[in-house]
């Protein structure tokens, strides 16, 4: 599957979920983290302000993002090595061809939905 299709399949999901068409469990959004983490483990500090203007435009504070690292290791416990190091390499792939392209747009949406990845993690 090319980039452009990758990207395009990304838009179509995202609109479902918009539109109520996402449902998403506790444990599904707790293994997802741990990819937004490694996601976000790959972004370098010199990216960041720029990032964090690009979050602020599209509503979400950039303190929003800071605790997912943390949730994300403590969830690391609750499964499989074989589960987490795959999405945690799914992550830190996805993480660098971003900041390789200088995607600062798209770093900043794939950290957005981290931060409703990370709600639907901790609800009851």
């Amino acid at each position: 599957m090319s980039t452009s299709q990758r990207n395009r399949l990304a838009i179509a999901m995202i609109c479902a979920c918009a539109l109520g068409g996402c449902a998403k469990s506790k444990e599904d959004a707790q293994i997802e983290l741990i990819e937004c983490a490694a996601f976000k483990s790959e972004i370098p500090q010199s990216l960041l302000e720029t990032i964090y203007t690009e979050l602020r435009n599209i509503g979400i504070q950039p303190v929003a993002i800071q605790q997912i690292p943390t949730l994300a290791n403590a969830f690391t416990v609750k499964f499989d090595r074989t589960v987490v190091s795959a999405r945690w390499n799914k992550g830190v792939t996805a993480g660098k061809e971003s900041v390789e392209k200088r995607d600062v747009a798209g770093i900043a949406k794939y950290l957005k939905s981290c931060v409703g990845t990370m709600n639907d993690a901790l609800r009851d």
